[in-house]
């Protein structure tokens, strides 16, 4: 991944509320974490209520919290020029958009959350996954 001036910046394209659920977030915010530790400027891009709002709010990292929704006509409402590789997790952002941001940046998707199916790495976490890892998808 190309380093920004002052380190490498990634997003965490996910939303949570009260119909959506808290549970895009609470697996970003370990990630998000980790990128921290590695010394990546960490955004989380999306609209954050309730329990995802609080998760957030107490996260133990350095996160630019971006709590208004996404931009509807940027690819999974993220300007790309803005960040170095993203992570979405959402059922509500359409695999086109997924594919276009994943053409323009790194990008990986989570679990069963919507994917490009030809761009981008699949992070699974499921311990019953029976294909291998390869270049698209680290299980």
């Amino acid at each position: 991944m190309t380093p920004s001036v002052g380190g490498e910046r990634i997003a965490f394209r996910c939303d949570g509320n009260e119909r959506i659920g808290a549970g895009h977030v609470a697996r970003c915010i370990p990630l998000a974490n980790a990128f921290s530790q590695l010394g990546w400027k960490v955004s989380f891009v999306g609209a954050y209520e309730g329990l995802a709002g609080w998760l957030l709010q107490r996260a133990k990292i350095r996160a630019k919290i971006d709590t208004c929704a996404a931009n509807p006509d940027l690819s999974c409402g993220v300007l790309a020029e803005r960040y170095d590789a993203v992570i979405v997790d959402s059922y509500a952002i359409a695999p086109d958009s997924i594919c276009d941001l994943a053409r323009r940046l790194p990008l990986a998707t989570i679990a069963e959350a919507n994917r490009c199916p030809t761009c981008g790495v699949l992070l699974d976490y499921h311990l019953d996954r029976t294909e291998q890892s390869n270049n698209r998808l680290l299980a």
